[in-house]
């Protein structure tokens, strides 16, 4: 499913809401990694993370070709 959406943010910023694709699988599991890092309350750690950039890719191509479901992302 593509969907894409410009908002501001409070900061008067923008913000290109979208699908997230293949292009994007190393930045989704930087951030995966980066936010499981961060706190206790998600159901995994970083290290626990198995996938690779190519299986998010793949992951990513198969949301992004779905018509029920998708991957958004925020992009400043």
């Amino acid at each position: 499913m593509q969907y894409e959406k410009e908002i501001i943010l409070k900061d008067g910023a923008k913000c290109l809401l979208r699908g997230a694709g293949e292009a994007d699988a190393a930045e989704v599991l930087r951030t995966f990694d980066l936010t499981h890092a961060e706190t206790d309350y998600f159901l995994t750690y970083p290290e626990e993370n198995s996938f690779t950039v190519q299986e998010e890719a793949k992951f990513l191509k198969a949301r992004s070709e779905s018509k029920k479901c998708h991957r958004n992302c925020g992009v400043r």
